[in-house]
């Protein structure tokens, strides 16, 4: 059986073949820690991604100022 972290890993990297995808389920579906592991990771990775989020708007909002004021 394959590493339940591999398996979290595999599925934020989309690169889960179809038997670990079921695999994935069951274990989301019947395993608490696994589920409690998947979603602390998720929230963690989203938590991280937010600020990433907003310094890229704030930037690209930048350069459409720039490009406005040039007009």
């Amino acid at each position: 059986m394959m590493n339940k972290e591999d398996l979290i890993e595999k599925y934020f990297t989309d690169t889960l073949s179809n038997e670990e995808r079921i695999l994935f389920d069951k274990l989301l579906q019947n395993d608490q820690e696994f589920k409690d592991e998947f979603i602390f990771q998720k929230e963690l990775k989203q938590s991280i991604a937010h600020p990433q989020r907003e310094t890229i708007k704030k930037t690209l909002q930048g350069f459409e100022d720039n490009l406005n004021r040039k007009k």
